[in-house]
């Protein structure tokens, strides 16, 4: 009956415009989740009852139309649409987008099952392998093992160096207020005789000419100095051993210097009353000395004069009673353990005690034994305990830069121990280095550690294109072919003596993964691949952003996954996009203006079983 069919295609719309709702209803759900591809309902017409055939003309009466009616609307499909969803930029570096064709490949590592998907909000788990949230291992081309490599550079010479312990002035003392300059002797517990200031480093510390003996020094005098290159005119003899010279300046010159020049006899010294400001000093020469003709004109030299290492007894009441008073001279300071600093002497004729004199009114010392040194000029005292670097420096001829050395390398030469490196620049000519030397150093040898990081990268010329579980952070491996020490290493940079660890990661547009070191190095650690499909519409959406049944799909190239077919760029496949997420393809509009559309079809459909209900009741009232 045809009303019966009218009420059967009213049933049909009704049920296929309620999948389109359902399926834009899905669309607008799904408006926010990364990578979503909404779908969209195709309908086709039923079959539709023939009524009369169609037949065409027989030359006499015209060709006659079929007379059919349909019966109604039936779902033809629900095809998802593939086009691309805008690309947002998130910043981490697990993030991955995708621009253009192609699909991620997962890995269920419990089942061997895999997915494909767009979704590329992938995260890095506790073994550093690339991961989705779900946990399947995003699968692409695996690095084989990664090593550090660490060896011995090319050689470094130089020539013509010296070395020198570091002395730090203590308490309030500085270069500039005891008025230090190179080449002033040094005294002091712990200091060699003969010590001298080789180079002033900085304005609290100096650097000595000889190795102390001790790390930490004490009781530390410095001389004033020697003064050299004085033009002196017009001696004049004043006495059988004794004579008057004028000279520029008197400053610094003080009784009991020794005098040195051209026609001056050895053994000359300045006389104990023999500073005449403003310029003339008295010389006393050694007995026997033949005097220089009067009005000689010299170039003179002033040095101090030091005796070291006398041992004496103190009484404890400003006296000390001394071995020897042999180049002892009156005026001479005294200095060691016990002994107030700017302490001086006066030397009692014809017997070994010694009266001390001790500046301003301080104690005498104690009585018992001493170890004493004395100088003949007024000397510059430092108070207090001196510690003194345990490490040696190293003055080069050449700039540290210019010869090219970096702290870590190895140093061998004169006097060096086996297996000393450097430690530390400390200036542009100054290195420290890890041993004490033994001695004076001549030439020198450096060599500096050279890293490489060795790997096998995805596609090098003789490695095979190996596919798996992509791994960022799973660490390297240090070989370390140099011999050197974990403290060598560790001041060459590798933390601790251990290989470099990897500090960061980026994915770049072509999918290799670049994995970047705490020293500044960095490596290829793998790729991700790509997959796509002939007819991507055939794959089937499981849940999760992920899809399945690719043979329906049409795999495009070898069914498995390999550098030729599949990476990103190549071969119709799009690119990855690194710290980027890909943002669903729901246009929210044109869901919107559907949904209207549905809804009034589905009302308009409903219209037509009201309609036909009218119709039968009247048929059935026809019995009245």
């Amino acid at each position: 009956m045809a009303l019966l069919n009218s009420l059967n295609s009213g049933v049909t719309a009704l049920k296929t415009f309620s999948r389109s709702l359902e399926v834009i209803g899905d669309n607008i759900a799904n408006v926010n989740t990364t990578a979503f591809k909404g779908s969209k309902t195709r309908n086709e017409d039923t079959f539709s009852d023939l009524l009369q055939r169609s037949s065409p003309s027989d030359g006499t009466t015209p060709n006659r139309d079929a007379i059919q009616v349909g019966t109604g609307v039936q779902l033809a499909s629900v095809r998802q649409s593939f086009t691309q969803g805008s690309i947002s930029t998130t910043g981490i570096p697990s993030d991955l987008a995708i621009s253009g064709n192609g699909f991620f490949v997962v890995r269920n590592e419990t089942t061997g099952d895999v997915f494909a998907t767009r979704a590329g909000d992938f995260r890095i788990d506790d073994r550093g392998a690339l991961m989705t949230n779900g946990g399947l291992n995003v699968q692409g081309l695996v690095d084989g093992s990664i090593s550090y490599t660490v060896s011995k550079a090319a050689d470094i010479a130089t020539t013509g160096t010296s070395f020198g312990d570091t002395l730090k002035l203590s308490g309030a003392d500085t270069v500039t207020s005891l008025g230090l300059v190179a080449g002033q002797a040094v005294y002091g517990t712990g200091i060699p005789s003969g010590a001298t200031i080789e180079r002033i480093l900085n304005d609290t510390t100096i650097q000595l000419s000889v190795p102390t003996t001790a790390d930490l020094v004490s009781d530390v005098v410095f001389d004033k100095g020697s003064i050299t290159s004085v033009a002196a005119t017009t001696f004049t003899a004043t006495g059988a051993l004794t004579g008057t010279i004028t000279v520029p300046s008197t400053t610094g010159l003080v009784a009991g210097m020794v005098v040195t020049g051209t026609g001056i006899p050895a053994g000359t010294t300045i006389d104990a009353a023999g500073v005449t400001p403003p310029g003339t000093i008295t010389l006393k020469f050694p007995t026997g000395a033949t005097l220089p003709a009067d009005g000689t004109n010299f170039t003179l030299n002033f040095r101090s004069e030091a005796v070291a290492a006398v041992s004496g007894t103190s009484d404890g009441a400003g006296n000390i009673t001394v071995s020897s008073t042999a180049g002892l001279k009156t005026g001479m300071t005294v200095a060691g353990v016990g002994i107030p600093p700017g302490t001086t002497i006066t030397v009692a004729p014809g017997s070994n005690v010694l009266a001390l004199t001790v500046p301003g009114g301080g104690a005498a010392p104690a009585a018992g034994a001493l170890t004493l040194s004395f100088l003949t000029t007024p000397s510059q005292p430092t108070t207090g305990n001196v510690p003194v670097s345990s490490t040696k420096i190293l003055s080069l001829p050449s700039t540290v830069s210019g010869l090219g050395i970096r702290v870590g390398a190895f140093i061998s030469g004169t006097n060096v121990p086996t297996g000393a490196y450097v430690t530390k620049i400390i200036g542009p000519n100054q290195i420290e280095i890890s041993s004490e030397v033994t001695g004076p150093v001549d030439s020198l040898t450096f060599n500096n550690l050279s890293t490489a990081v060795s790997r096998t990268n995805p596609g090098d010329a003789g490695a095979g294109d190996v596919v798996g579980n992509i791994k960022v952070n799973d660490g390297v491996s240090l070989v370390n072919s140099s011999g050197a020490s974990a403290d060598q290493l560790d001041a060459y940079g590798f933390a601790g003596g251990a290989t470099p660890s990897i500090t960061s990661f980026a994915i770049n547009k072509d999918g290799t993964i670049t994995c970047f070191l705490n020293d500044g190095k960095s490596f290829q650690r793998g790729r991700v691949l790509l997959k796509n499909f002939a007819d991507p519409h055939a794959l089937i959406s499981i849940g999760n952003n992920l899809y399945n049944n690719f043979s329906a799909a049409g795999p495009i190239g070898a069914d498995g996954l390999n550098k030729t077919d599949n990476t990103p760029g190549n071969d119709g496949l799009g690119e990855i996009i690194g710290g980027s997420l890909e943002l669903s393809n729901v246009d929210l509009t044109q869901e919107f203006s559907d949904l209207i559309i549905t809804q009034r079809s589905f009302q308009a459909a409903s219209r037509i079983i009201t309609v036909c209900d009218s119709v039968l009741e009247e048929l059935v009232n026809l019995k009245r």
